[in-house]
């Protein structure tokens, strides 16, 4: 995989070769090819090819994308699947929801992920691992069924390429349940619609209608004929044989159940509790378990019912002594058989990876197991190192193992078995030595050529970490006081001085500096300390004040910087990455790191996931500290990891036993610059450390050889001589061929070479000029989003501008409104005030005209009483003219004063009408003014959306680059969707028209259907008769078989006595005592009738020819009714819909058994019922008539009539039994050709 992005071109990390294998995971193994395995190893897939020892991991680098065989997202793999046609893959994965994606083998690429399918299927389940996956055999590209875990157990139809859950069913569990690893769900590769389940106390048949809906047609096995355990381990289809079930239990039971799930039998050979089985496989003549101890059985198929299944081959573990307690108790888990079922792959409890060679043609031979690969380790690795010099790795694990293991030819050279756990190992740089830290020593011991050699040893208690120095003079081996002690190799001394103290807790690592002079220790008390040993030497005491403290931090790792003394990184529990010259603030991994590892030109730092939640990835840095990206590795954390001096390879190990080889390359020329300066670019040594008594060994087995040589050169001995002479001129030939050969491979591997670097350099290029390209599309999208963003600002200070113009415009206007608005107030204010002062002014005046005229009237009135009374008369008259004038003029005021109220009232009015225009107006300012308002709140809204959206553009610079490749990915599948989206257009129009002629003719089948169920339930009927008829018919058929065989003995035995008589046809005498001697047996005991029957004999002859040829006519014309009913039924059927051609097919067949068993069993009726009813009238007339001969022949006396009487009757019966032995062939040849005929017209 490619790691690109800055600080890091040039770059590139692939997973190498990984040593070990999933132990944990049932049915982990399959077979791709005779060549090639399958199978999970950590969080990857591994394909194996055993011919070149070479694996690959699925999938591949794609040009610049890339792929990871297990998403960054999960916590592990729980199961895995091949199809039927070995072309596609399921990996189910742990998760927050349980997730599968599903590969192309032969293209290795995704087809479909859970992870970008249906989130409402996603959502349709709780659980967070799928326990068990099948492929649909028969639509293996369409549907595929998940079982779910714990808490909701759930058996899920999958149509996967569209991440759609069809149907879905609770198969009754809840919650957790003890052994998940038992439950197995498969389809029926005979029906591809049965599903069966298998569990703990668990065994359901499913049938899947519509594939929509499960249907629960079988929730246990019944009618078993013995107490047999309900912890079903595995199951299997007989699908090479019967298509018959083989399910089995933990304590060693083996049932067998029809294709429908229907218990059939128990198997006897069946291994008991003694033996757990754990896995089976199907071959073409039976089935082959696994067990526990690494046993292996096979069973072949038996004809006898009650015995259908016989055991063939007990296989027990046979390894080489030093390694067969790596299968000490530990069960097969997976199990593949090869096409050729003369090898069995299989992988143990124990993370072993096996093979073994099998003879099931019933061969004697010893079967021996071996490695695929070499022995693994089965339990934690807990230490790690290599050799500089070499190309060695070692490690020891809690299995009580060390192993050292060869990374350039990818094998195990050593495997040393130690009393206890070992908890630390260390390699010498020049490999000759190894150091083993146990619980309550540490050993010293010397590398061989094929063993380990302890030299010494040293009392330490739990050293949990050791650490060569570069030149491996001294080694620091930490213990369980807290303290670290450095110690001479060579001379095993420890001095006081090189005692280094001060951790108050555990320390976890080590890691020497450059010099040799000292070396740096952290511990999980959080504290990094740096201890130069010239100091400690002189003063002993540390460096206090380089020390590097993180209090609340369990630290497990750390690493000096090279060229920078004192300075280191290192990590701890916290998921940080900390940099000891920045203490405060650490970089956030977001994940438990516990080992890093730094490249010696600075440029990438490694960090391997310690975190239990999560599988063993490892992470890459760029420096300044940068997650470039992720390398999945392991499935559980990571213990231990190592860079290669030579930056080359990268190693880890982890607590999945695991051993994964990484490696790097590094095109920067700085890569190999420390190993050139340092005087170390020399090539590795293949040097070896060897005993003296072996030495003296080969030495004397050389002297051998040569005394034989020189015996066998001597001239005594011409055939020695031609024999040698023969065997040089092979060895010659051989040496030739090997020569020619290695010329041909280095040639071949030159050119493979050559094309690989012109491939990584048309890559890199490629990678470079994408890059380039990417770089130029990023600057322009950055120049268009600033332009962008300058033209929106523009435009937005713009609308700022006129929305300021347009507010003051509106208050201008207000205030001018509201300005006209009062000078017209006061305007009619002022009017009617003047209006109304000239009205009061003139009522006014009218008062006091009124008062002067009254005044003026009491002083007439006072003048007239003075006067005369003779003036009386006349004053009246002149004071009525008076107050009629003076009424007059009230009057004429009254009405000019009800005027002047009216005027003052329509200006009133005239008032309140301005008061309300003024409130209107008021109204409305109010509106507008809480308008203004909103507009300025929206303004500030606005102003505060810009600043988000200001915010937004750096985050969004930010992802730029992650969303550029998925852009990138996009474009490259641009042209092909709009090709393919063109095609489907075309291809609508016709298939809307086929779709609509389809559900005609799916209308039609309905009605089809509909009336094949009668026909159906009419046969079920039929059936139920004919069994009842064929019941009676077997007893009748019992009988007259023995009645047959009786009377076949008979009629051969009057033949023969009838061929003796008629031997003697010219002689009366001989003939007559013939007769008595050989025909009396068969006519004793019956009396004598009259001979003249032979019109009765034909009589009943042509009733019985009438009734077989009513009975055959009968047949035939019920022959062709059904040929007719079933020649229609054909062409019904052909017309039906391929998804009901399955079903119709079964009732086909159902219908065609049925009729041929009832032709069948009617012929037979017929034949044994005309047999015999045409014997026993014959045999009993026959008898008859020989009674009645012997009588009369007895009473008259008259020979010659007599004899010839006998000799038309012995003619008469030879035509007899000839025309019925005529009459029978063609009777069944007549049923034969009916019945040929009919099965040709069904087919």
């Amino acid at each position: 995989m490619s790691l690109g992005g800055p600080g890091l071109n040039g770059i590139t990390v692939n997973t190498k070769f990984i040593f070990g294998v999933n132990g944990d995971i049932k049915n982990n193994i399959f077979l791709l090819e005779d060549h090639r395995i399958l199978y999970s190893a950590g969080h990857n897939i591994v394909l194996y090819n055993t011919e070149d020892k070479s694996q690959y991991f699925l999938p591949g680098k794609f040009e610049f994308l890339l792929i990871f065989i297990a998403m960054e997202l999960t916590e592990g793999i729980t199961c895995i699947n091949v199809s039927a046609s070995k072309k596609f893959l399921v990996i189910c994965e742990k998760s927050a929801r349980a997730v599968w994606t599903v590969y192309e083998i032969q293209n290795q690429k995704v087809r479909r992920s859970l992870l970008k399918g249906d989130q409402e299927s996603h959502s349709s389940y709780q659980s967070k691992e799928f326990v068990s996956c099948a492929f649909s055999p028969k639509n293996e590209k369409h549907y595929l069924i998940t079982l779910t875990g714990e808490p909701d157990w759930l058996l899920c139809l999958w149509k996967w390429d569209s991440s759609k859950i069809s149907a879905l069913i609770n198969i009754g569990l809840q919650g957790p349940q003890p052994s998940p690893s038992l439950f197995k769900c498969s389809f029926n590769p005979f029906d591809n619609n049965a599903v069966v389940v298998t569990g703990a106390n668990v065994y359901k048949y499913y049938k899947i209608k519509d594939l929509n809906e499960f249907i629960a047609d079988h929730t246990q096995l019944n009618n078993k004929d013995r107490q047999i355990s309900t912890q079903y381990s595995c199951h299997a289809w007989m699908q090479y044989d019967t298509g018959r079930l083989i399910v089995c239990t933990e304590n060693g039971e083996i049932m067998l159940c029809e294709t429908s799930g229907e218990f059939m039998a128990y198997i006897h050979d069946s291994p008991g509790e003694n033996c757990k089985i754990q896995t089976i496989v199907p071959f073409t003549r039976g089935f082959i378990i696994g067990c526990e101890n690494g046993v292996i059985l096979a069973y072949e198929r038996q004809e006898d019912p009650r015995y259908p299944y016989k055991k063939i081959k007990n296989m027990d573990a046979k390894l080489d002594p030093s390694q067969s307690f790596q299968l000490t108790q530990f069960p097969i888990t997976s199990m593949t058989l090869t096409s050729t079922e003369d090898l069995i792959y299989f992988i143990t409890e124990n993370r072993q990876l096996l093979k073994v060679n099998i003879a099931l043609d019933g061969t004697d031979d010893i079967p021996k197991y071996d490695y695929v690969i070499c022995n693994f380790h089965s339990d934690v690795v807990t230490g790690l190192d290599l050799c500089i010099r070499k190309t060695l790795i070692v490690t020891c694990s809690k299995d009580k193992t060390v192993r050292i293991w060869n990374y350039a030819t990818r094998s195990l050279e050593i495997v040393h078995q130690v009393p206890e756990q070992a908890l630390s190992v260390a390699f010498h740089p020049s490999g000759f030595h190894i150091i083993i830290g146990l619980d309550d020593k540490i050993l010293m011991m010397n590398v061989l050529s094929k063993s380990l050699n302890q030299i010494k040893q040293v009392q330490i208690k739990s050293c949990r970490e050791i650490r060569f120095s570069n030149g491996g003079h001294l080694f620091a081996a930490a213990f369980l006081t807290n303290a670290v002690h450095v110690y001479n190799f060579y001379t095993g001394e420890c001095p006081s001085y090189y005692q280094c103290k001060g951790h108050v807790n555990k320390v976890r690592s080590i890691d020497w500096f450059e010099d040799d002079m000292g070396f740096t220790s952290c511990g999980m008390d959080g504290n990094v300390y740096f201890y130069d040993l010239i100091i400690q030497k002189e003063n002993q005491q540390r460096l206090s004040d380089k020390d590097f403290n993180q209090k609340s931090v369990q630290m497990s790792c750390v690493v000096n910087i090279p060229g920078k003394p004192y300075e280191v990184y290192c990590v701890g529990n916290d998921k940080k990455v900390w940099h000891s010259k920045d203490p405060k603030t650490g970089f956030d991994a977001q994940v438990v790191i516990s080992q890093i590892c730094l490249t010696g030109n600075m440029r990438a730092l490694f960090a391997g996931v310690g975190d239990d939640t999560r599988p063993g990835a490892v992470h890459i840095y760029s420096l300044p500290l940068n997650k470039i990206n992720e390398v999945q590795a392991h499935s559980k954390p990571i213990e231990r990891m190592k860079l290669s001096f030579d930056n080359n390879y990268l190693f880890t190990g982890g607590q999945d036993g695991l051993l994964v080889i990484h490696d790097i390359k590094d095109r920067d020329p700085r890569g190999g610059a420390k190993r050139e300066r340092d005087g170390l670019g020399l090539p590795f040594s293949d040097e070896i450390l060897t005993e003296k008594t072996e030495i003296d060994n080969f030495l004397t087995e050389k002297e051998g050889l040569e005394n034989d040589f020189n015996n066998a050169n001597q001239p005594d001995s011409v055939e020695k001589i031609m024999k040698v002479k023969r065997l040089e001129d092979t060895i010659l030939k051989l040496q030739e061929e090997l020569s020619n050969s290695q010329v041909q491979a280095k040639n071949r591997y030159d050119s493979l070479n050559e094309n690989k670097r012109e491939m990584e350099n048309a890559f890199e290029e490629k990678i470079k000029q994408l890059a380039e390209q990417f770089q130029i599309e990023l600057e322009e999208k950055r120049n268009e989003y600033s332009q962008k963003m300058l033209e929106d600002a523009a435009k937005f200070q713009e609308l700022q501008a006129q929305k300021e113009e347009d507010a003051r415009k509106f208050e201008e206007t207000i205030n001018d409104i509201i300005n006209k608005h009062n000078k017209n107030v006061a305007t009619i204010m002022e009017q009617h005030r003047t209006l109304m002062e000239g009205q009061i002014a003139q009522t006014e005046q009218l008062r006091r005209e009124i008062e002067r005229m009254q005044e003026d009237n009491r002083e007439i009135i006072k003048q007239i009483m003075d006067d005369a009374d003779y003036e009386i008369t006349d004053i009246n008259n002149k004071n009525t003219q008076n107050q009629t004038q003076v009424q007059d003029m009230s009057l004429k005021s009254k009405a000019e004063l009800q005027l002047t109220r009216n005027k003052h009232m329509d200006l009133e009015s005239d008032i309140e009408k301005l008061k309300r225009d003024i409130q209107d107006k008021e109204t409305q300012l109010g509106n507008q003014t809480q308008t203004l308002t909103k507009l300025r709140a929206e303004i500030q809204t606005q102003a505060t959306e810009i600043r988000e959206k200001d915010t937004a553009i750096g985050e969004r610079e930010k992802k730029i680059y992650q969303l550029k490749k998925k852009t990138q990915e996009l474009e490259k599948f641009k042209f092909v969707l709009d090709y393919k989206i063109k095609e489907l257009k075309r291809d609508i129009a016709p298939r809307e028209m086929e779709i609509t002629r389809l559900k005609k003719e799916t209308n039609e089948m309905d009605k089809n259907l509909k009336h094949y169920n009668k026909i159906n339930a009419n046969l079920g009927y039929i059936v139920d008769d004919l069994r009842t008829r064929q019941e009676h018919m077997q007893e009748l058929i019992k009988k007259n078989r023995s009645k047959i065989r009786s009377n076949d003995i008979y009629i051969k035995g009057f033949k023969n006595a009838v061929y003796r008589v008629v031997q003697f046809i010219d002689d009366f005498e001989q003939l007559k005592r013939a007769v008595n001697e050989n025909l009396y047996p068969y006519v004793k005991d019956q009396e004598i009738k009259n001979v003249e029957i032979d019109p009765d004999i034909k009589k009943e002859y042509e009733n019985q020819k009438r009734y077989l040829e009513n009975s055959v006519n009968s047949l035939k014309k019920r022959l062709e009714k059904e040929t007719q009913i079933h020649k229609e039924d054909n062409n019904n059927i052909m017309k039906e819909n391929m998804e009901l051609i399955n079903q119709i097919s079964e009732l086909r067949k159902e219908v065609k058994t049925l009729n041929s068993k009832l032709r069948n069993q009617d012929s037979k009726l017929l034949n044994s019922g005309s047999e015999s009813k045409l014997e026993d009238p014959n045999q009993q007339n026959h008898m008859n008539n020989l009674n009645q001969s012997r009588d009369s022949f007895e009473e008259t006396g008259l020979q010659t009539k007599e004899l010839h009487i006998k000799r038309q009757y012995i003619e008469e019966l030879r035509r007899k039994l000839n025309a019925l032995v005529d009459e029978n062939r063609y009777l069944k040849g007549d049923i034969g050709n009916n019945q040929n005929a009919n099965e040709g017209l069904e087919e």
